[in-house]
């Protein structure tokens, strides 16, 4: 009986804060938010119908009562009403509430009106603070990081925190090669002295990430200790930069250090984010392992791949895995593999003599790698062909990839959209470079790892582009009948400047194909092997990073073929052609190979060389 009477009394007590919630909520959009604080002050309710835990009921409310009450409520009744619950952190609703019923805004554009709603109310004097940090990150988490920018500057006046801690955010994207760690800690400092919890959280953070990319090794680690308790795993991306801290940690043979930092961090209450940075320091925790030969035989991709597999929540996620551990099975019939050689010293030095051996004997070598980006020179081959539960949901986005993905990417890395001759050009290429490479870098079960969320990946872009990646590249492997060796996609790390300038010694010639001027590659190799630089129109992200007049101009894929010829005409047996082009290194890396060259597809690891941190922190080393 006492049960029934309790439940009962619970759904009055739920019945009548709706009713009340309405009552309230209808004034707002009626009567503006004066009229509505007055009313209920009068009803002695006060604050205490804000609460987190009715928080959804009155977003559903507010769609409903906007319906009911647009049509009798003036312009300024609505605008007034629209801030009141952009204040509430309500953005969505107050986006729905100013947008006329006959006409639709999409989930893509829905934060892009929440921030023109935003800019409105700070223009009026009236702060909303909680909107205007979640729309921020929402609009970072969309990668729309120069919308998220412009945001924060037409705001600075009203929130100068706010304002700072996204200019240095984006920074880091779009000055990679400045290093603001002093704009950072002052930020930090002044955060701390105004108390607000909200930018010291997201300060501490940021300071954080400027360390791992800039700091010195002894400067990070003391921050890390000075400011330990603050860097909690609580979030994605506290979760991230505790993985990019142990991984700095092991780049600088710090694994006793890694390994008690792993162990120190996974103490918390926070299980969920607990479990998503064990996914994202997998390699490097066993990388740790195997550098002090704590365990034999070494660990390696069955470790990861099991831990994967029992925290993929997704059943596509987890197909996904069984895809990845499918085609690694089958590289192991066609050649040497190289998936552990970032965590294992002995793979690295496999490779590494294979490469010198190919210059001193005059075997053309073409080292490719294939990410989620390569996704954007693949048609639908493989997915139409191939029978496994993971292309049903890729199929159903072939739209999404083509019309949407494709374009985006484009604009990021040469800022402008290309013709159709262009991509189909580039497809038949990377087609031929693929099934022309000696060495293939794909997607691995680490990077799937740091990739994976509880929704499957078909949802992102990043992880659509990575899947369709993944299964035409199979394809393509599966026609082959020669042998071939498949690494990880990441291999171009282990080319640093040092191991290049001793590939040089042995070489007959090097040739550098990149963004990057002759000047600034010279001070930075130190060769004394004779240096062909192949310049070519640098990705959006780091064009700040090359001195104005000395960028070549124009966007790559305009004269990519003109790129290739020379490549072709520089190229012989014995020289070492070094490459930084994107995807259409691909392309450059398969003539120069015709040619009886070496070719190493290097990426961003070039960048680093001239100390562009064009990479998130976590890829950093």
């Amino acid at each position: 009986m006492i049960p029934r009477i309790v439940a009962l009394m619970r759904t009055c007590a739920a019945l009548t804060l709706d009713i009340v919630e309405r009552f309230r909520l209808a004034m707002l959009i009626r009567f503006g938010p004066k009229a509505l604080d007055a009313k209920i002050a009068a009803i002695g309710m006060g604050n205490r119908l804000t609460p987190a835990r009715v928080q959804q009921r009155r977003a559903d409310t507010i769609v409903q009562l906007v319906r009911e009450e647009r049509a009798a409520s003036t312009s300024e009744e609505i605008s007034k009403a629209s801030r009141l619950l952009l204040q509430h952190g309500l953005w969505r609703e107050a986006v729905e509430l100013t947008t006329p019923t006959d006409k639709s805004i999409s989930p893509g554009d829905l934060s892009e009106a929440a921030g023109d709603l935003i800019i409105k109310s700070y223009d009026v004097g009236v702060k909303v603070s909680p909107s205007l940090r979640a729309i921020l990150q929402n609009l970072w988490r969309s990668k729309k990081y120069h919308k998220a920018y412009a945001l924060s500057k037409a705001v600075a006046k009203s929130e100068p925190l706010i304002s700072e801690l996204y200019a240095l955010h984006y920074a880091i994207y779009a000055q990679p090669n400045s290093n603001l760690l002093g704009r950072a800690l002052e930020l930090l400092k002044t955060a701390e002295e105004k108390r607000q919890l909200d930018e010291v959280r997201g300060a501490h953070l940021l300071v954080f990430d400027y360390h791992i990319r800039w700091a010195s090794i002894d400067e990070l680690v003391a921050f890390f200790e000075t400011y330990r308790s603050e860097i909690i795993l609580d979030t994605m991306r506290s979760g991230t930069l505790a993985a990019a801290y142990l991984k700095r940690l092991v780049s600088e043979k710090r694994y006793a250090a890694a390994l008690q930092a792993s162990a120190d961090l996974l103490v918390t209450e926070h299980k969920s984010f607990a479990s998503f940075f064990r996914l994202r320091s997998i390699e490097t925790t066993i990388a740790a392992k195997n550098y002090l030969a704590v365990d034999d035989p070494r660990a390696g991709t069955g470790d990861a791949y099991d831990l994967y597999q029992r925290e993929a929540v997704s059943s596509f996620n987890q197909a996904v895995g069984r895809f990845w551990q499918d085609l690694h099975r089958f590289a192991e019939t066609r050649g040497e593999t190289y998936f552990n050689i970032r965590v294992d010293e002995d793979e690295r030095d496999l490779l590494l003599i294979r490469v010198k051996n190919a210059l001193k004997q005059g075997v053309p070598i073409s080292c490719i790698r294939i990410g989620d980006g390569e996704s954007y020179g693949f048609g639908t081959t493989a997915l139409e062909s191939l029978d496994n539960e993971i292309v049903p949901p890729l199929l159903e986005r072939t739209a999404q990839i083509f019309e949407h993905d494709h374009p985006a990417r484009e604009l990021v890395w040469w800022g402008d959209h290309i013709d159709t001759a262009n991509k189909e050009v580039l497809r038949s290429e990377i087609e031929s470079a693929i099934l022309n490479a000696d060495i293939i870098g794909t997607p691995n079960i680490y990077r799937l790892c740091r990739d994976l969320r509880p929704s499957p990946f078909h949802e992102e872009m990043q992880g659509r582009g990575l899947c369709h990646a993944l299964i035409e590249t199979a394809g393509l492997l599966r026609k082959r009948q020669d042998t071939f060796s498949v690494a990880d996609e990441r291999f171009n790390h282990v080319f640093t400047s040092d191991v290049v300038a001793h590939l040089a010694e042995i070489s007959r010639r090097v040739v550098v194909v990149g963004p990057y001027p002759e000047s600034d590659i010279v001070d930075k190799l130190s060769l004394s092997t004779p240096l062909k630089i192949i310049q070519i129109p640098p990705h959006t992200r780091i064009r700040q990073a090359i001195e104005e007049g000395k960028e070549a101009p124009g966007t790559l894929p305009t004269i990519a073929m003109e790129i290739a010829e020379s490549v072709t005409r520089e190229s012989e047996a014995g020289v070492l052609v070094l490459i930084a082009a994107g995807i259409w290194g691909k392309v450059f890396a398969n003539k120069a190979r015709s040619q009886g060259a070496v070719a190493l597809d290097l990426g961003s690891a070039v960048d680093y060389w001239m100390d562009v941190k064009s990479r998130s922190a976590l890829d950093a080393t």
